[in-house]
């Protein structure tokens, strides 16, 4: 599987980190566990349709138990915390728009050598699977087409809520989707 690796253009720092991140990857593109990294440019507060993809989704007040005992409690996700969820949830679209998987990593996912022949099993094992996640959070994940597509869908037209941060809704997603979807009648997901 090629990465779509979530940058933001022109920012010094993002940029540097993505160079370091693919650089830590190279082992694996050059033994063809990997076939390439490909740039994502993040969406942002200045995006000029930053709007319109937050516009997308049911934004609403974080659930998790850090965020409610917080001293610094708030109503909403902040501008740039938008931002961020909704460079996943696009990339979360297109996934569900083609069947060639693809890996989904954050600027700053690194490879390290001594992880190296567990990155291999786990990235053979990946390409059979509704979602895998082999980063730090967000750092790293893939979905087959018919989990993201499911998942794209429920969020723009469900109203699935963004009550937490993108990991959280991403797990609550495949739970839901494993869970409610997969058992009805009507759904013969390859004789799940």
């Amino acid at each position: 599987m090629k990465a779509i690796q979530i940058v933001m253009k022109g920012d010094e720092r993002s940029e540097e980190y993505a160079y370091l991140s693919r650089r830590s990857f190279q082992r694996a593109i050059d033994d063809g566990y990997l076939d390439s990294i490909e740039t994502f440019d993040a969406i942002t507060p200045q995006s000029e349709d930053f709007q319109d993809h937050v516009d997308k989704y049911v934004w609403s007040k974080s659930l998790m138990t850090l965020d409610i005992n917080s001293k610094n409690s708030k109503e909403d996700h902040s501008p740039t915390e938008k931002a961020g969820m909704c460079s996943h949830w696009e990339l979360m679209r297109q996934q569900g728009e083609t069947d060639d998987k693809f890996w989904i990593m954050e600027h700053d996912t690194w490879l390290i050598e001594e992880r190296y022949e567990a990155f291999k099993l786990l990235s053979e094992y990946a390409d059979n699977t509704l979602y895998a996640n082999i980063g730090l959070f967000m750092g790293m994940y893939c979905m087959d087409k018919s989990f993201a597509h499911w998942s794209h869908y429920m969020l723009t037209q469900k109203d699935f809520p963004i009550n937490c941060g993108p990991y959280c809704v991403l797990q609550r997603l495949f739970r839901t989707f494993t869970t409610k979807h997969l058992e009805l009648p009507e759904i013969d997901y390859y004789g799940i």
